[in-house]
Order: C-alpha cells, then structure tokens, then sequence
C-alpha cells in the first residue's frame, strides 16, 4: 500500500510542479535532481570533535510553512549524536524529510 500510495503522490507532485512552471508562461522542462545536481558525501562525525563548535541545522530549526531558519547558534560536537553531510558556503540544501514540515496528528 505505501508504495502505491508513495507513487501517486510522486505522480501528483510532478503534475502540479509542471502546471505551475508552466503558467508562468514558460515552457520549463523538468528533471530529476540528480540530473542537474552533483549529490555532496562529504561526511563529518561530530561526537569525534567533542569540543568544537558546529554550525549545526536540525528539523527543529526549520520554522513550519515558512522553512525559515530559527533559533540557530553553534552546537558542540559532543551534543550531535550521528554522521552529517558537511555543507559548504554556495551549496543547494535539499531537505529529504518533512518537505512541508507540518505536523499530523491521528485521532
């Protein structure tokens, strides 16, 4: 069921983007992200530098239907649990979970 569900959500998705970027009155092509893009693995463990500061952006930094960048300051590396990407000044950040970042809630 997810897998269906996942495809026709993908299926809407790119419906929708091709019938926005066209009424911009362009006629844009659309691609896969890793067409265009050069994916970064530039990897870092944090927990091995336990002292030095890191520029560090979480989900909860990320302001809901805004994706405005709030309440950010230098984590130290012991605080940051797992591997992360390392980023770059002029790099393309591309969020893969909550694209929306709203909450669900089930009654």
């Amino acid at each position: 069921m997810n897998n269906g569900l996942i495809q026709k959500t993908d299926e809407l998705f790119q419906s929708l983007l091709h019938k926005e970027l066209n009424s911009a009155g362009k006629d844009w092509e659309v691609e896969k992200l890793g067409l265009v893009f050069d994916r970064i693995t530039d990897a870092i463990l944090p927990t091995k530098h336990p002292e030095q500061k890191f520029n560090f952006i979480g989900l909860e930094n990320i302001e809901s239907n805004t994706s405005r960048l709030v309440n950010i300051s230098p984590v130290q590396g012991k605080f940051i649990k797992s591997t992360k990407t390392r980023f770059k000044i002029g790099d393309v950040l591309y969020g893969k979970l909550r694209p929306y970042l709203n909450s669900f809630t089930r009654r």
